[in-house]
């Protein structure tokens, strides 16, 4: 069975490219500032776009525990809500514009 592939026109994938850069940023922000012990939760990062919408997940398990816990302590690098911080940081709907601009020849 074949798998439902959408077709985008270019608008669509143009904001899909600039969720997939903007997450992409999100991500490597966000896997500078985790916990860094064995660096099980950075490989575990992905980012998902689907439709027009992109998320940033730590499939690890424990990677709720060492963003949300403000108490933990983390001797080899890392910072408590570094996902978070790290979005604060990346201005995603400013990477959609530029490539949404690009497809407009603007």
């Amino acid at each position: 069975m074949r798998e439902h592939v959408p077709v985008l026109n270019e608008l669509e994938q143009a904001t899909a490219d600039g969720l997939r850069d903007g997450g992409s940023a999100v991500l490597a922000n966000s896997n500078a500032r985790a916990p860094k012990r064995n660096l099980e939760l950075v490989k575990s990062g992905r980012v998902v776009v689907d439709d027009l919408s992109v998320s940033v997940q730590y499939t690890k398990r424990h990677a709720w525990i060492q963003h949300e816990n403000r108490e933990l302590q983390h001797p080899n690098g890392g910072e408590p809500g570094f996902l978070a911080n790290a979005d604060d940081e990346v201005d995603v709907l400013d990477l959609v514009a530029d490539h949404v601009r690009s497809v407009l020849g603007g």
